[in-house]
């Protein structure tokens, strides 16, 4: 049975319940030029108001993922165009982290600093066994202003972010996988198969629910402990409202425990 497809904006197709979106400059590494980064944001604000899109999977055209932001754009117009270029760029990030939408990135090939931080962004990083994982900033002259120095000890741990971000070196998709960057390494091949596995698979959940969880693991990481549980309890509260609370309960209670 076919799929529909359906295309949300140059760089963006929904195939079923996932968006996927390719970033496309093959030419230049899929460098974060600011045409892309409006791409980007108009794409998650088109599909995150159609209720039968579940999951977002973030792919790059050519032999990479994302070599970072446009430094020729970055660098045009001094301060000016830093903010022009990264102030969306953070936006879209952000929004991602907390969109009621499943975030899967598919990385082969370079994910260099601001490819890095898309990649940090998504709730999934698959790899295939050509990606690499590096930081680049400080090799280039520049520090980083698209969250790894925020999202990447998060993730991989303080000291190993720090020697990640300072020696401007690059890691494998294996070494990735063991620091808790990457969930999967797998072949080429099958690196979009697997990623729609893990989209369709994680937005299985209510999304109203799936946001709201998503917006409790980003609050956690400011609060205090006692904040952070009264948080939970609160976002409960209000979803115990919702129609996926009653559902799920409901065939709970029906289901026969063993």
């Amino acid at each position: 049975m076919a799929v529909d497809r359906v295309r949300i904006n140059e760089i963006s197709e929904q195939i079923g319940s996932i968006l996927w979106i390719t970033l496309s400059r093959p030419d230049k590494a899929n460098a974060l030029d600011l045409e892309t980064i409006r791409h980007l944001l108009d794409a998650l604000t088109k599909a995150e108001i159609v209720p039968e899109i579940r999951a977002v999977i973030l792919t790059g055209a050519g032999r990479n993922f994302c070599g970072g932001a446009d430094l020729k754009e970055l660098s045009s117009q001094g301060p000016e165009s830093i903010r022009k270029l990264l102030e969306p760029l953070k936006e879209f990030m952000t929004r991602l982290e907390k969109s009621r939408l499943i975030s899967v990135a598919a990385v082969h090939g370079a994910a260099r600093a601001g490819g890095l931080e898309l990649a940090l962004a998504c709730d999934v990083v698959i790899a295939a066994r050509s990606a690499t994982f590096g930081d680049a900033h400080l090799a280039n002259g520049l520090t980083p202003a698209g969250g790894s120095t925020v999202r990447l000890p998060r993730t991989i741990g303080f000291h190993r972010a720090k020697w990640l971000i300072l020696s401007a070196e690059t890691i494998n998709a294996e070494t990735a996988r063991e620091w808790g960057l990457v969930m999967e390494v797998v072949e080429e091949a099958f690196l979009n198969e697997r990623a729609e596995a893990y989209a369709e698979q994680l937005g299985r959940a209510d999304s109203g629910a799936v946001g709201r969880v998503k917006h409790l693991l980003m609050q956690a990481a400011n609060q205090s402990l006692e904040t952070a549980l009264r948080a939970e309890i609160t976002a409960l509260e209000d979803h115990c409202q919702s129609d996926a609370f009653r559902i799920g309960v409901a065939c709970f209670l029906r289901t026969p425990k063993a």
